[in-house]
This record gives structure tokens, sequence and C-alpha cells, in this order.
């Protein structure tokens, strides 16, 4: 058969196998998309009859009809099936459907197999909405088979409910189908249609495609038969006579054949060969000169051991033997970092006298074949000299010496490039791959020649160097604090160090041909078994324990080498792990216990919650987890010291661990936290053990003379009810902890879904906290302080700071303040504040309205800065404001968490001229002696004792003893809050100075306030 039968025959049978290929899957497709048609058909019947059904069911119900014969028929357990019954009448199709129970109340809604396995498959998976599969009825027919769930719903149960809750229609026409609940099964919509019509349908679309795919096929078998032909069999015609006139030796002959296919590609190559066999003669004579230098290289080597010689041979043989009209080899100048020609020959060699290629930086010169080669550490071969820009700076002297290529070669010593082989030829591309891999063979055999003339010099000083070494040696095993052993290969020793000596006890005659049974502590078999394996492997290192002569078995490791030579001895270093051992125990106590109270870390405790909360899971039963915390610990690590803190926290440790019982867990966490597992607990016994705990710490104890009362705070997580895991438990128990503080401190709470929530809105507003400033979401509001004395006047304003979220909306100080002051943000956000305001008096004054000073709330961390002076002194000279006009206000609880260090800075804040008060004076515990003592000027009446002042008796005496204890020590006096006329009146009869509250002004924005001064008079005051 001939090539252009063969193309037409794979033609055909390509068009063919793509053609089946096409139309079986064609045939799938259409199967395919018939019956996802199918599957939607029967969802929209299905609402379509679900619909139906409950309208029906529900219009039933709401006329009122009692059920009897006239009636029944419109219940949709009847109607439904009526109409499945008389849907053929109407189209022709095999289609099924009705609406069918396992408990029917009428029959011929009764499930059959099929459907009640349905139904059995939806109790499984009540989630489905629907159920597709293919059945066979009896008659052994294939039916596709829809299916869906009808669940109960609260207007079905008074059918099917209670028995006794029916219509007494109902109740009385059907005696079954009761009993059921919202959600459960009632039935199934049935959708049933023989598998031959699906099929039908699908094989008469296939037929309508078959004829266009196959006209279509016909048509394409055609135009590629014409194409091949033309591109393909004519001109393989043409190559073929072509190749049958080279095959008889005529070079001369060319193919005729165009184009940039394939077939113009193979024509070319035909072409390109008939031009490369003429040149293969001349590479062969190349080549045999080639290897004629080769072979004279390897016997040169074996003869000459000295490096000089050996390079002026190696130019002699290249020009002699290889063809080449020159070769020298250079070398890297130390001095100069230039190559340099140590060894030439041939033809033009005064070329190089004087010559000095650099190797840097860029330039001409350095980017040539020579500096290229030395940098890259690869040949580089020019094949047209005159015509390579890299070489222009030697076109001169090339054409001079008549050189047309040429190649250098990097030869390696120790695996570095040591020298530069260069070689010149008289030839255009003289240098073909297999010339360059010859040359690079012999470049190689240079390389080795020149290692093994630097091995035989360094086996002259390894020699001089052994016997230095050996006495080194010796030395080293009389100094080592490792045993050492020579074993001859019985296993008997011949020689032991002094440090083995020491650590058996024995003297060094006794343990000189003493057998290594007698020493090892091990059964003698296996030490047997070390030593063939030994012997087998060459070294071992292992850990095996050693008898001393007093009968102490020791720990030790041993690493043996075999010399399997003429000695056929065994040397062995013996190392004492007794020590080792010990500082693994001492490291094992460190990572898992707690190094001041010798309780269990944080490590070991997860690790022993991990294993109870795997015994709780298989048995069923519950544990707890307890966070405690010591109150106002750092408070005693400040005034008394680190030291005395950790002894209380060693005496807590005690009394905690002697409080609970054995099987329980208590472990420190770090700083004043403690940690308890109590396994089998329920939340009674949890409350229990807390209580007890709470005891047994706020017991005084005395230590290095001083007296301490301490007070903790224990939040309780439960498994399983708080969390599953360790980490879990632990971040809830310490939520639960917070709560604890947060209420009071010295007690104890159980973990809610509560503080979860709160936790995590917390840890919201800290995160959107951290970006309010730079977003420009804080704000400040000023409340006017009138004067009572000067009736009327504006005292001045407080500055009163405000958070805009842009998703939480206004968030209260009340919430975010706290949250501030715990995570550190109060110290910008303070400083900010008091930046704004007084930038904002400054402006406010400027504007030539009447103020005279600002107050600013001052937190506790604030105060507690030792730096506060200066930065206040900053803040006002940024302003431009004298310090007269900042007021700061500090909480009670503020001055005395602290009185000595409070008192120091008042004086400091004073000296610098700052007004200060005490806001919500009354409801802190100040101290008298030290309220005398501070260096303030006004006291705050906090709100709530104005609050209900004309009506409270005990709150007006209140109030009229703060004024009078202020009057006493020289201190102005503000009321806040100050809401009815009432409540002024009281307080100007009873003496106060100033106040502030709705009465006047709700706090505002500053353009509004301004409005509100340029308005206010003081009069108005008296309205």
């Amino acid at each position: 058969m001939n090539l252009q039968s063969k193309i037409w025959l794979g033609v055909v049978a390509v068009i063919v196998t793509i053609m089946t290929a096409d139309l079986y899957l064609g045939y799938r497709g259409i199967e395919k998309h018939v019956r996802a048609g199918l599957d939607e058909n029967a969802r929209v019947v299905r609402a379509l009859l679900m619909a139906t059904r409950r309208v029906y069911h529900q219009q039933f119900v709401a006329s009122g009809l009692p059920v009897d014969e006239r009636t029944i028929g419109f219940l949709p357990a009847h109607a439904l099936s009526r109409i499945s019954s008389d849907f053929p009448q109407w189209i022709k199709t095999g289609l099924r459907f009705n609406n069918v129970s396992d408990r029917p109340r009428n029959p011929a809604n009764g499930a059959d197999a099929h459907e009640r396995a349905a139904m059995d498959w939806f109790r499984e998976h009540p989630t489905a909405s629907e159920r597709i599969a293919e059945i066979r009825d009896e008659a052994g027919r294939e039916l596709y088979h829809f299916t869906a769930p009808i669940w109960l719903e609260p207007y079905c149960m008074g059918c099917h409910g209670e028995r006794e809750a029916a219509p007494a229609t109902i109740r009385d026409t059907y005696g079954e189908a009761y009993g059921y609940r919202v959600g459960d099964l009632r039935g199934l919509m049935s959708i049933k249609l023989p598998m031959d019509e699906v099929r039908a349908r699908a094989g008469e679309v296939w037929w309508q495609q078959f004829g266009l795919r196959s006209g279509g096929y016909a048509l394409l078998l055609v135009l590629l038969g014409g194409l091949l032909q033309r591109l393909v069999v004519r001109p393989l015609r043409e190559l073929r006579t072509v190749a049958q006139q080279l095959e008889r030796g005529e070079l001369s002959v060319r193919a005729a054949v165009s184009g940039r296919d394939e077939v113009g590609e193979l024509a070319t190559s035909f072409n390109d060969m008939a031009a490369a066999l003429a040149c293969h003669d001349a590479q062969y004579a190349r080549l045999n000169r080639i290897y004629a230098a080769l072979s004279a290289t390897n016997q040169m080597i074996v003869r000459v051991d000295n490096e000089a010689e050996l390079l002026r041979r190696i130019c002699e043989i290249a020009v002699e033997h290889g063809g080449v009209a020159m070769a020298w080899v250079g070398r890297r100048d130390p001095d100069s970092g230039n190559i340099v020609p140590v060894a030439r020959f041939g033809a033009g060699v005064e070329y190089v006298d004087g010559l000095a290629i650099p190797l840097g930086p860029p330039g001409p010169a350095s980017t040539g074949p020579t500096a290229t080669a030395w940098r890259s550490n690869r040949p580089v071969v020019v094949q047209d000299y005159l015509a390579e820009s890299a070489t222009r700076p030697w076109h001169a002297r090339a054409r001079e010496f008549g050189w047309r290529s040429a190649a250098v070669f990097p030869i390696l010593r120790g695996g570095q490039v040591h020298l530069v082989l260069k070689l010149y030829h008289t030839a255009v591309q003289a240098f073909d791959g297999k010339m360059q891999d010859l040359i690079t063979e012999m470049v190689t055999d240079i390389g080795y020649a020149l290692d093994r003339i630097d091995l035989v010099a360094e086996q002259a000083r390894t020699s001089a160097a052994l016997c230095e070494s050996e006495a080194k040696y010796r030395k080293v095993l009389e100094t080592s604090q490792d045993g050492f052993w020579l074993l001859d290969r019985n296993g008997l020793l011949t020689e032991v160090n002094d440090a083995y000596v020491e650590f058996s006890g024995y003297r060094r005659d006794e343990l000189v041909g003493m057998h290594v049974t007698q020493l090892d502590a091990s059964d003698a078999s296996e030490v047997a078994w070390h030593i063939e394996s030994i012997v087998e492997d060459g070294s071992a290192t292992f850990e095996t324990r050693h008898r001393t002569k007093s009968g102490e078995i020791k720990p030790v490791e041993v690493s043996v080498t075999f010399d399997g030579g003429r000695a056929a001895c065994f040397s062995a270093f013996v190392r004492d792990l007794s020590r080792r051992d010990e500082a693994q125990e001492h490291i094992r106590r460190l990572s898992h216990f707690d190094t001041l109270t010798g309780l269990p870390n944080r490590s070991l405790f997860a690790d022993l919650l991990r294993q109870a909360i795997g015994n709780a899971q298989r048995s069923g039963e519950s544990l707890s987890v307890m966070y405690v915390d010591i109150d106002h610990f750092q408070h005693i690590n400040d005034t008394l010291g680190h030291r005395i803190g950790d002894r209380l926290l060693v005496e807590i440790a005690e009394r905690f661990r002697n409080a609970m019982r054995a099987e329980n867990t208590l472990a420190r966490l770090g700083g004043d936290e403690f940690l308890i597992l109590l396994p089998h607990a329920q939340a009674e016994s949890t409350a229990h053990v807390a209580e007890k705990l709470i005891v047994v710490a706020a017991d005084p104890m005395l230590i290095e003379g001083h007296e301490m009362l301490v007070t903790s705070s224990i939040g309780i997580a439960m498994y399983p009810a708080d969390g599953e895991d360790f980490e879990t438990l632990l971040q809830r128990a310490d939520t639960a902890t917070n709560r604890a503080k947060s209420d009071g401190r010295n007690t104890y709470r159980f973990f809610t879904a509560e503080m979860q929530q709160r936790s995590a809105r917390t840890l919201r507003l800290e995160a959107a906290l951290r970006r309010a400033l730079e977003r420009n979401e804080l704000v400040l509001h000023y409340q006017p302080q009138i004067d009572l004395v000067d009736f009327g006047r504006v005292a001045g304003v407080e500055a009163l700071i405000r958070w805009q979220h842009p998703e939480l909306g206004l968030v209260s100080p009340a919430e975010f303040i706290p949250i501030a002051e715990s995570s550190g943000l109060i110290l910008p956000i303070g400083e900010w504040v008091m930046q704004t305001a007084l930038l904002q008096l400054k402006a406010w004054q400027l504007a030539g309205l009447p103020l005279g000073q600002v107050a600013v709330n001052l937190s506790a961390h604030q105060f507690r800065q030792q730096n506060l002076p200066a930065t206040v002194a900053r803040i006002l000279a940024e302003a431009g404001l004298p310090a007269s006009c900042l007021e700061l206000e500090l909480t009670e609880s503020a001055m005395m968490d602290d009185p000595v260090a409070a008192v120091a800075m008042m004086d400091a804040l004073h000296r610098d001229g700052v007004r200060m008060s005490i806001d919500d004076f009354g409801t802190g515990y100040s101290s008298l002696n030290y309220l005398k003592r501070f260096r303030i000027d006004k006291l705050k009446i906090d709100q709530s004792f104005v609050r209900d002042l004309t009506q409270d008796p005990e709150g007006e005496a209140i109030v009229e003893a703060i004024v009078s204890l202020a009057r006493t020590l020289r201190f102005r006096t503000i009321a806040e809050g100050v809401e009815k006329p009432e409540q002024l009146a009281f307080l100007r009869a009873s003496g106060c100075q100033e106040v502030q509250g709705y009465l006047f002004s709700r706090p505002l924005p500053p353009d509004e306030l301004a409005l509100w001064l340029r308005a206010w008079r003081p009069e108005l005051a008296a309205k």
C-alpha cells in the first residue's frame, strides 16, 4: 500500500473515530439534558400540587364543612388521587402523581413498597427536600420516581393531632392517622414516569442532529484528504528522489522543495547534509590531531612532576600535535590581580610578551574571552575572531599573525580555576563541538596532574605532621575527661587512659588484659552482639552500663571504631552519663514545674487537663477549671519588694495545696495567677472549693515582720458546658475572673454566655479604640460651670470626651474609658484631651469669649506618670496659655492609691501653677489627714448627692458637711448634676460656690458652646 492510500485510509479512520465519539457523547449529553429537564419539571409539578394541597386543605378547614360522603372529595387526600386518575385523559403520558402515606385515611393514598422506602429515607435525612431514583414496578417496567416529603405543619394539627382535639366530623369519619406532632413526616408527594418516555425523547432529539453531523464530517473528510495530498504526498515524492541521488554519491544534488513547513525544513536538511559531507574529511583530520595531542598529554603527565615543566610541555603538544597556531597558559598575578602568561609555544609567541588581562572592573579588556572564561569557569570559543566585538582590542595583532579563531579553557586545581589555556587557529570555525570536548578532556587531565603534584607535596607534609599528631593524640587521651580503651579482636583490653582508671576504680595493670564482659554490666550475649555489629559496620555508638570495682553500676555512652587492618583492634571512648541523667531530670522539672512554688506550670497543667478531658469524655462526667488571681498583688511588689511578694506566693500556694484533695491539681500560671483542675466536679462542689480557697487566702500572714491580708478573685469554667479544650476553658475561666474583680473582688464567679459577649465587645472596642484618634472619631464636648458668688458669671468649662464610632454609634465614656485604662490607651487619649481642650480655650479667647479656664479629667494612670508635670507644661506652652487656665480633676481613689506619691505629684503641679480638684468627692475613701496635705483648689460634689436634694435629708446633710469641710480647708466647692431650681437654691444657701448641670446647659460641641456663651447673661441664672 503506497503512502497516498495510507494517508486517505488514516484520514477516514480518524474522521470515523471522531464522529463515533461525538455522536455517542452527543447522545449522552442529550439524555442528561432531557433528564435535567425532567427533574425541573417534576419540581414544578410538586410545587403546584403542594400549593394546591395546602390551599385545598386550609380552604376546607376554614369553610367549616362537615366531612361526609358529599364533602369528603374536597379533602386533598381524596382530591389529589382523583386528579391523578383523571390526568391521563388530558395528555398522552405515563406520568402519575399522588400524595401517599404509610398511614393513609384514603385507601387510594396508600404508599407502595418504593414509596415506603422513600419515607424511611426522608426520616433518616430530615433536611432533604426531594429524592430522585429509578425503580421497577410490579410489571418490571423502569420508572423515573420523584418524591418530596410532606411534613406536618401547625395548621395540620387540627386533623392529625390528638384525636380528642380533632373536629367531630373528622373524628367520626376517620379512625386512624392521629397522634402526629409538628415536623413529623405525614407522607410523600410521589411522581412517576416510565423511563421509556425519557429515552424516546432523547432518541428523537439525537436523530435530528445525526443528519447534520454526518454531512459535516463527510465534507471534512474531503477537505482533509485534498489538503494532505497537496501539502505532504507530492513534496515527499520529490524528497525520495533526492535521497536516492544522495545515496549514489551525487553530493551536488539539491531538493527543489520550498516552504517554511516541516517538509520544507526536511528539504533544507537534505541540502545541508550534502554540504556537510564535504567538510567531514577535514574535521576527521583535525580530530585525529587532537586525539594525538590528548594521548601525548597523558603520557607526559605520568613522567612530569614539576608544574612549570608540565605547562611548557602542554603548550608544545597543543601546537605540534593539536594543529593550533599558538598556545599559552595564564595565571592570575597575586599582586595586580591580572592574568599573565606563564608558558607559551608556537608562531607569534612575542604577542604575549608583557600581556596582562584584567579581570575587573568592567571594560573592553576585562570582558574578553580570557577574562570571561576565568570568571565563569566555562570554556569560551570565538569561531570568527575578527568578527567578534568582544575581541576588538586584539584584532590588529590577530591580523598580523593570521589568527581567525580562538578558544580559552579554564584549568581547575582543587576545584577552583587555577590557570587558563588559550589556543589560536588560522581557520574560521576551527573549534567544533567534538574538538571542544577533546580539549576539555585534555585540560581536565591537566587539572588531575596538578592535583597529583599537590597530593605528593601534601603527602610529604602529612608524613611530617603524622608524628607530631601522634604525640598530640596521646596527650589528648591522657588529658581527656572521657575514658578510652584499646581492645584486641577478642575483646581484651590492651590500653586504657587515666580518665577510665579513675572512673572504674581499678588500677591500670588490673584493667589491661581484662575482658570487656567483666566491665559491661549487660548480658554477655548482648556484648557479643555489639562486637560483631561493630566489626561488620566499622563503628557504633550506644549506651550501656559499666560495673566499677566497688560494684556500682553507672550509665555510660560508648563510641567504638574497629580497625580491620593487621592490628584488628577496637578503639573506644567511654563517657560517664550519670551527670547527664541528673541534668536531664533537672531540665525536665524546669520545663514542667514552677521554680518558685514547685507547682506544675502552664505546660504541664495543659497536658494534665487534656488527659482529664479525655477521661471525662469517656466517662460522661464533668470537670471544672478555676482561674485564681491574687488581688492587688502588684501593690505588694511595688511597696515591699519582689522578695516579700515571692514569699507571699509560696505561702498562698502552700495554703491552696493543703485546702485541696490529692486528686485535684494546683498549678501556677505566672505572676499572681494560679490554675486549679477539679476532676469529677459539679458546680456545687466547685463552688464549695472556691469558697474554701477564698477563706484560706484571706487568713492574715506574717512575712519578715509584715502582717499582710490578701484576697483572691476566682473565675470558674465547667467542662463540657463552657468549653471542650484547654484554651477555651482557660480563656473563659479568665473572663469569669475579670467579672469577679469587677464585682468587688474577694469572690468567685462562674462563666456565663453574657460574659463572653461582654468580653467580645470589650475586645472589639479596644481594637477600634486603638485607631479612634487617628480616625478623628474622638470629640470633646464642653459644659459650662456657673459661679454662685459672682452670681451668673461663667467660671469655666469642663471638657468631656465623646466617641462617635462609625458602626457602633455613640459609645458611652463609662464603657470605653475603663478599656482605655486597662489597655494603656488612656495615656495618648488623655494627652489628646488636654491638648485639644487648651487649644480650644485659646481659640475662644482669641474670638473674644469670656472664658478663663477649662477643667480636664485626669486618669489614675496619667497621674502616676513621672513626666506628667513636664507634659502639662509642654502642652500649655504649645497652646500659649498660662498654667492658671488649666484645672485637672482627679478622683479620690486615684489619689489614695499611693498618698505619698500623690502629695509629691500635686506639689510639683502646684508649683507650676496648675489647679487641682477632687472629682466625685464623697464617693471614695479619702483620708482627712492626707486631704489637708493635698495641694488642691476645689472639691466637686458628686451628682449622686445633688440628685435628691430637697427630698433626702441625709443627702442634704452630706452636701452641707462637704461645703463646710471645704470652707474650713479653704477649698472651693462645685456641685455637678444640677437640674432643678430647688437644687440650685439649696446649694446657694449652703455656701456652694460653683455649679454645673442641665439646668444651665448640657455638654455642647465647641461651635454650639460659642453660641451659648454669646447668648448667656448672668441674670439668666436666676430664672
